[in-house]
């Protein structure tokens, strides 16, 4: 199985991004790039326990989305 594929499945349980990383002895950018791959996939990603509570953040990160384009990210 492809390992960002691995990674899908626990993401799809609802684990934290530094669990998972933790758990399969990744760095946490590596899983990051796990879910680049993914959304170029066009999987079903619930990505909203992944979102920032800081509303301040949020924006600066959104913005690189816009600026940037998520493969840049």
């Amino acid at each position: 199985m492809p390992t960002h594929l691995e990674t899908y499945e626990y993401i799809q349980k609802g684990m934290a991004l530094d669990e998972i990383a933790q758990i399969r002895d990744l760095k946490p950018l590596t899983i990051l790039s796990h879910l680049e791959k993914l959304a170029e996939e066009k999987k079903e990603i619930n990505l909203t326990p992944y979102r920032p509570e800081d509303e301040t953040r949020l924006r600066t990160i959104h913005e690189a989305f816009v600026a940037l384009g998520t493969l840049q990210l």
